[in-house]
């Protein structure tokens, strides 16, 4: 398996040493056959070659099995006709990064905890407010006036369905069936807000009958919309990670 790294700018060096560290130990013990390639990318490149993003690291990144990428310090970059090229937001759109998978598990031994949680948060990653991915040509984001900014959402119903197809594929996996035994896909969002948004991504899940009765005999749950429940479950999932994030940096 061939490997991409690019350790980025600031602390990503220093991230990025450690984590090779880790996937060292990690292939010494399981056997993994990785073959690493290191780029250098960020204010680095920029420094000797008048680009952020050189076009061999981004080549070597599309030819990859996996890509391993550090903290890119945007706001130092210059303007993007002086090379300042959004490192993650081209290679996220170059290869079409559209399923962000976070898990969220307790773990023994570590303290604050939610007892009991395992759950996947499963996140699109193509479209939304990011102002370098909702708009095809241009920018998603504009100042009609001097104290007045506004930016552009994009939701399309070929990303909704897709991302919830992942999240059933999810569910359906024996790992991610919870400690309890249960397989359920949620989608956490503001339906009774964002109107326009909530009724194409409810549209676009598989809601239709056959779809139900083949996830039903897979034995996950059907897909479920949630409000300001649906929220609040997932903000609860995200408080209990960031708890267990901050245990093990202690």
């Amino acid at each position: 398996m061939r490997i991409a790294v690019l350790p980025g700018d600031d602390i990503g060096p220093e991230v990025m040493e450690a984590t090779l560290v880790v996937l060292g130990a990690a292939q010494a013990r399981f056997g993994f056959d990785l073959a690493l390639e290191q780029h250098e990318v960020g204010m680095a490149a920029h420094r000797r070659g008048g680009t952020t993003l050189p076009d061999k690291a981004l080549q070597a990144a599309i030819r990859a099995d996996g890509v391993l990428l550090g903290p890119g310090g945007m706001s130092a970059y210059p303007p993007l006709a002086d090379g300042g090229i959004n490192i993650p937001g081209t290679i996220r759109k170059r290869l079409d990064l559209y399923a962000n998978l976070r898990p969220a598990r307790a773990r023994p031994g570590v303290p604050r905890a939610v007892a009991g949680l395992d759950c996947l948060i499963v996140r699109e990653n193509t479209e939304g407010f990011y102002a370098d991915r909702s708009l095809f040509e241009g920018y998603g984001e504009f100042m009609p006036t001097a104290d007045c900014a506004m930016s552009v959402r994009l939701v399309t119903a070929k990303a909704s369905r897709r991302i919830a197809k992942v999240a059933f594929a999810a569910a359906g996996r024996p790992a991610q069936a919870g400690r309890h035994g249960r397989q359920a896909a949620r989608a956490a969002g503001h339906r009774r807000v964002v109107h326009a948004r909530g009724r194409i991504r409810r549209r676009r899940v598989p809601r239709d009958r056959a779809a139900r009765n083949r996830h039903r005999r897979d034995g996950v749950r059907p897909f479920e919309t949630g409000g300001s429940d649906g929220t609040r479950e997932i903000a609860r999932a995200v408080m209990a990670r960031a708890a267990v994030a901050r245990a093990e940096l202690v």
